[in-house]
């Protein structure tokens, strides 16, 4: 049994608690909210993985546009005149979100370069898109919501038209209707 002392303390904690409370709702309900700026308009990050013969391979996420050199001189890669390229405008080419840059190190010391898409399911994994002009049927059965009878039919309204130019043409395809292209936006592109 609580004393009258324990119950008037007990009382006074939860006033403090609730008063609280309500100072905090008053004072963050009196300040104006920006509204977050639409995905196009944010400063966007790219998804790439570094593999091959590096000290740290693995996934970095870098800003948009960087190139291939400056993917490798900001996770430590770039030493100089030690690192010898084969390809000197392959260090240029501004990188894409989901590129995998393969650094190959052959006997006599010089190191290559290669750049290609990650693979879809890792792409996936990473929540980055998978580009429907390029992506093949099996990489469009990893999305939620397509089969292999859709994807099949989406990579030939692709190759009927020669390209999609926005995702809004994928209900051109049969059984694609808009509602069924809202659920499928977060995992398509067209780049």
């Amino acid at each position: 049994m609580l004393t009258g002392r324990q119950q008037t303390g007990g009382i006074t904690l939860l006033v403090v608690c609730l008063l609280s409370i309500i100072g905090a709702v008053a004072l963050t309900s009196g300040e104006k909210k920006t509204p977050d700026p639409r995905p196009e308009t944010r400063s966007p990050s790219l998804g790439i993985r570094l593999a091959g013969d590096v000290r740290r391979p693995g996934v970095y996420f870098v800003p948009a546009g960087s190139t291939a050199g400056d993917v490798l001189k900001r996770t430590g890669e770039w030493d100089g005149d030690r690192f010898r390229v084969s390809s000197p405008a392959g260090l240029n080419r501004p990188m894409k979100r989901g590129d995998l840059l393969e650094v190959v190190a052959a006997p006599d010391g010089q190191r290559s370069i290669r750049l290609r898409q990650m693979p879809a399911a890792e792409r996936m994994t990473l929540g980055i898109p998978l580009d429907v002009n390029t992506a093949s049927v099996e990489e469009l059965t990893l999305v939620p919501g397509i089969g292999p009878k859709t994807a099949l039919l989406i990579v030939q309204e692709r190759d009927r038209r020669k390209v999609f130019h926005v995702l809004d043409e994928l209900v051109g395809v049969p059984g694609i209707k808009d509602k069924r292209l809202e659920g499928l936006r977060p995992y398509l592109t067209v780049e």
